[in-house]
């Protein structure tokens, strides 16, 4: 494992002359574009210290689009499925049930809405943890990912998890599942870094991507449980529509490939037709955390786990770089 990271190394130092040699350089974010509210022009951010109170206040004011809505946290509708609220454990179960009386002030949207969440899965997942399973995802993981504030990242785990002796691997592994199963998240996962990037088109404001790092092994926890085991759990449910390309099974080509092909159909019979793309801007950051776990339960998640996962956002400290 050991010379396997040297070689990386290695053959990294060796792309870093290159680039140094051509000029190239990755440099952080040393400009900020952004528009002017007053005179509706671009202004350019140069300072450090600017820039990053900028960001703060932007990030701020975008993660909050969903507050005031109805079940943001300061939505008129929140106190129904408020985790924190003994009350609405009754309205959840409803909600999933396909029981539940909307108020009198509900619009027809809000009304439609909560019909759809009525559960059509009927077993929950099992979310019981293993040490293999999480050894072969640390395995299958690029060694230089990055993650973790502790300074225990993905390195370390795949080191690890490829070495015969699995006893360090295992006590954390223990470690994660005592305190995922105990409801007890460790301090140290309560701290998460954001990250700006470029996409690749200038500095402005609007062009730049929001990712997070997280610990790395509570990402493997929420990699795991949520984003390939209840997935998979809700495409064998049959609880995705037959149009959702992005599962298990299919390809996301594919949704570009009918596209094209219903085109030249049209094109053929010489017919007119129309095709709307319905794509909500900033829909991931936009997700409401409450309403979570009314979501991934109807798709099975157990009500322990997905209150795990709120108490802990709730919890999260974010730094901003």
């Amino acid at each position: 494992a050991i010379k396997a990271i040297k070689h990386r190394e290695r053959i990294k130092n060796d792309y870093a002359s290159i680039r140094n040699g051509y000029g190239k350089q990755k440099l952080g974010l040393s400009t900020l574009d952004t528009p002017d509210e007053t005179t509706g022009r671009r202004t350019l951010i140069t300072d450090t210290t600017e820039i990053h109170q900028y960001l703060l206040r932007r990030n701020e004011k975008h993660y909050s689009q969903a507050t005031f809505t109805t079940f943001g946290d300061a939505g008129p509708d929140f106190p129904y499925i408020d985790p924190d609220k003994p009350a609405s454990e009754a309205h959840i179960d409803a909600m999933l049930d396909g029981t539940f009386n909307p108020w009198e002030t509900a619009s027809p949207a809000v009304r439609e809405f909560l019909q759809e969440l009525e559960c059509t899965v009927t077993g929950e997942l099992n979310i019981k943890l293993y040490l293999q399973d999480f050894i072969q995802l640390f395995k299958s993981i690029p060694e230089n990912t990055a993650s973790s504030v502790s300074g225990l990242h993905y390195g370390h785990y795949r080191v690890l998890s490829q070495m015969k002796d699995d006893t360090i691997i295992r006590v954390l592994f223990d470690i994660m599942n005592i305190a995922f199963v105990t409801n007890s998240a460790l301090p140290r996962w309560k701290h998460a870094t954001q990250l700006m990037l470029e996409k690749g088109k200038g500095p402005g404001i609007e062009n730049l991507r929001i990712i997070q790092l997280l610990e790395a092994d509570m990402n493997w926890l929420l990699r795991f449980l949520w984003g390939r085991q209840l997935e998979k759990h809700a495409v064998q449910a049959g609880a995705y529509n037959e149009a959702q390309f992005a599962s298990p099974g299919k390809l996301c080509q594919s949704a570009i490939l009918n596209k094209v092909l219903f085109f030249d159909q049209l094109r053929r019979t010489r017919q007119c037709g129309a095709l709307m793309d319905n794509d909500a801007t900033a829909a991931f950051d936009r997700v409401l955390p409450a309403l979570c776990i009314v979501t991934c339960r109807q798709l099975g998640m157990p009500k322990e786990a997905q209150r795990f996962f709120f108490r802990l956002l709730r919890q999260m400290e974010f730094t901003v770089t």
